[in-house]
């Protein structure tokens, strides 16, 4: 999707009450990795968002079989829901990596789990 394709989605799947969700899996015939944005109802859980995509994708695509492994499935905030007060950014082998694991080990600050390489 486009970003103003997604971020509409975003607030109709919000107008409606539901969540948005990005959901990640590999389809085992092909080995072709699958992002989708989905709006689902607040409280679903992984493995009834895994069944659904078992169900449903070899409607779209002919011969699907999802792989167990590989499936990730997470809640998307919009940025203005987010309260990011500071955050590290940098280049490579500028010594973001040793500055954002030095913040980690203060006891008050919440840094994300997962860091994102997306610009590489």
């Amino acid at each position: 999707l486009a970003e103003h394709d997604a971020a509409r989605s975003f607030a109709e799947c919000r107008g409606v009450g539901g969540a948005f969700y990005e959901v990640t899996f590999i389809d085992e015939t092909t080995g072709t990795r699958y992002r989708l944005g989905i709006c689902l109802p607040l409280r679903c859980e992984a493995a009834t968002v895994a069944w659904w995509l078992r169900l449903s994708m070899p409607g779209f695509i002919a011969g699907f079989r999802m792989q167990e492994r590989g499936f990730e499935f997470e809640e998307l905030a919009e940025r203005g829901e987010v309260n990011l007060q500071w955050l590290v950014a940098g280049v490579a082998k500028a010594g973001t990596t040793s500055v954002a694991d030095w913040l980690a080990a203060h006891p008050r600050l919440h840094l994300l789990e997962e860091r994102s390489n997306a610009y590489r």
